[in-house]
Formats: structure tokens, C-alpha cells, sequence
């Protein structure tokens, strides 16, 4: 059973359940930041990625939901603003 489990640990989801973890966070608490999400997924991502790979993987989730039209940010200012879902987002 140990290996079983290492193995769905080293392999992950994947991307959709992510990304469907992203706008269910959003669903609930209508907004959140990079660090929000990072706390979310940063400890479901498979343990065979190193840290680094960890936060790009979730800049890649956000910026595929945002090419989507998923979500969006709520200012220009990045360092300051917020994910937010867009009206197609709340649809899904």
C-alpha cells in the first residue's frame, strides 16, 4: 500500500483538478492571491517536483484559466492585485 500511495504521490493529478480547485477556491471567497493559491495547491502537487517546479506549475494553471477567460486579475498592478473569476468563470 506505501508504494501505491508514493506512486499517486510522484504522479499527481491532473491539470484540470488543479485548475478545478482554483475556481471552487474562488466560487467560495470570490478572490485570492498567488500566495492564497499557493498555500491551496502547493502541497497536493506531486512530491517528485522540487519547489521551483511547484510555483511554475501554478503559474502555468493561472495563466491557462486566464487565457480560458476563466479568471482574471482585478487591477493592473500585479504585485497588488487580486485572481477574480470573470463572468464565464462563475458559469462553470
Amino acid at each position: 500500500l506505501d508504494q501505491k500511495a508514493q506512486y499517486i504521490k510522484n504522479k499527481g493529478f491532473d491539470d484540470q483538478y488543479y485548475k478545478r480547485l482554483i475556481l471552487d477556491y474562488l466560487k467560495k471567497w470570490e478572490k485570492g492571491k498567488r500566495s492564497d493559491f499557493n498555500h491551496l495547491l502547493l502541497d497536493k502537487l506531486p512530491d517528485s517536483m522540487s519547489e521551483t517546479q511547484k510555483t511554475n506549475k501554478i503559474r502555468n494553471l493561472l495563466a491557462a484559466l486566464r487565457s480560458a477567460g476563466l479568471i482574471e486579475t482585478d487591477s493592473p498592478n500585479h504585485q497588488k492585485s487580486h485572481w477574480v473569476l470573470t463572468k464565464s468563470g462563475w458559469e462553470t
